[in-house]
């Protein structure tokens, strides 16, 4: 039996590497969309034990998360356009950095 694989558009795989190539992104691209839908589920409470018996043995709800105190400052992103001075050291700079990485809504594109 044989079988013809094809990539985008229809277009016929030339080599082993190129079907691999395709199937790998496949496979990622499922597994991204069943890890959103899982996350959706649990934010919904429903949770799906994979061996309840252990972890989960008196069939209990499952806990809720709920936050905890650090005692740290909430991180606040300056706005579009607004530039921060430099620190001068180096571990400030990695705070910095850290902080607008956090408060980051989107990636940010390489400069």
């Amino acid at each position: 039996m044989k079988m013809r694989l094809t990539g985008e558009r229809g277009a016929a795989l030339k080599t082993w590497e190129e079907a691999k190539r395709a199937l790998d992104e496949a496979l990622l691209e499922r597994l991204v969309a069943l890890n959103a839908e899982r996350g959706a589920e649990e934010k919904r409470g429903q949770i799906r034990w994979l061996r309840p018996e252990l972890q989960n043995p008196a069939g209990r709800a499952a806990p809720t998360q709920v936050e905890i105190e650090t005692g740290e400052e909430t991180v606040t992103a300056p706005r579009a356009g607004e530039r921060r001075p430099w620190p001068a050291t180096l571990p400030a700079q990695v705070k910095a950095v850290a902080e607008v990485l956090a408060a980051a809504r989107a990636p940010h594109a390489a400069v």
